[in-house]
C-alpha cells in the first residue's frame, strides 16, 4: 500500500479551482494514474461485450436468408447477456 500525505491544513478558498473546467483540470492532475486505471479496468471487463458486437456485425453481413439471420440474432441476444453481466461487473468495480 502507498503511504498517502496527510495535510495538516484544509484548503484554503484561493486554492480551490474557480470553475468546471479548473476542477476537472485539477482532478486529472491529481489523479491521473488511478483515472488510467479505472479506464483500463474498465477496457478490460468490456472486451467480452466489443468481441460480441464484431462479431455480430461479421455474422450479419455474411447471413442470406431469414433463418440464417434469426439464428444470428438468437445467438447474439445470449452473448449480449453474458457480456452484458462481465460489464456491470467492471462498471461495479469502477465505481466503488
Amino acid at each position: 500500500m502507498r503511504k498517502e500525505k496527510i495535510r495538516e491544513t484544509d484548503y484554503q478558498q484561493s486554492e480551490r479551482p474557480k470553475n468546471r473546467l479548473a476542477q476537472y483540470f485539477d482532478v486529472f492532475r491529481h489523479n491521473f494514474v488511478e483515472l488510467l486505471k479505472l479506464s483500463l479496468l474498465q477496457t478490460v471487463f468490456n472486451m467480452p461485450l466489443i468481441a460480441t458486437v464484431v462479431s455480430f456485425w461479421i455474422l450479419l453481413k455474411n447471413s442470406t436468408d431469414f433463418g440464417s439471420l434469426m439464428m444470428v440474432f438468437i445467438i447474439t441476444s445470449a452473448a449480449l447477456f453474458v457480456s452484458m453481466v462481465s460489464s456491470f461487473t467492471g462498471l461495479t468495480g469502477v465505481f466503488y
